[in-house]
Parts: C-alpha cells; structure tokens; sequence
C-alpha cells in the first residue's frame, strides 16, 4: 500500500519524515506543499480532518481521486451533509473517541465521475 501524506507545515511533514525512517515505513510518502498545488495523484481514498468544509475539500483533494475511489471526512457533530457535483455522499457514521464525550461524523462520498 502506498500512502501519501500532503501537509503544508513542514515541522509535520519533517516529523513524519523522521517517523518514516525509524520505523522504515517504505510506503510512507510525506509532501510537503498544498493539496490544490500538487500533480494530480490518482489514489483510491482520501482522508481529510481539519482542512474545511467538504466542499472544499472535495473540490480541491477530489480531484486526485480516482473515478469510484473515495474521501472520508472527519467532522464534528455540527457539519451539515452537503451535494457536491461529481461525488455521491455513501455513509454518515457518528462516532466518539475512546474517553471523550465529544460527538463527530464520518462522511463517507463516492466519486462518480
């Protein structure tokens, strides 16, 4: 499996390249620029916490998603499902992390063209 890592602060992306070589993680690819800036990536899923709201996620990271691939989006309980041309929303999954009280979803959208 091949895993990218996009991030703009490099403190994060030095920090995952350090990580990468201690514990020799040859799959690990970290990047450091912007998402909207990079050549395009043709993965299979996407996952974003903490980037904006999905359409802007969508509409920048969506489109190194392959046709049929999928973004998964971290959210707290208060983002509201949204349409956004090209993707089909498959899943929203409440979830709570271990020892917290706090509520998040997890939506899940399909790209379809």
């Amino acid at each position: 499996m091949q895993l990218f890592s996009v991030d703009r602060t490099l403190r994060k992306i030095q920090f995952q390249r350090h990580i990468k070589r201690s514990l020799d993680l040859t799959g690990l690819t970290p990047i450091h620029g912007r998402i909207e800036g990079l050549e395009l990536l043709a993965v299979d899923a996407l996952l974003a916490k903490g980037f904006g709201p999905a359409p802007v996620i969508l509409g920048k990271g969506g489109l190194h998603l392959k046709e049929g691939g999928f973004a998964y989006l971290l959210k707290g309980r208060t983002e509201k499902e949204s349409v956004h041309a090209g993707f089909s929303l498959e899943q929203v999954l409440p979830y709570r992390l271990p020892g917290s009280s706090k509520e998040y979803r997890l939506f899940v959208y399909k790209k379809v063209s």
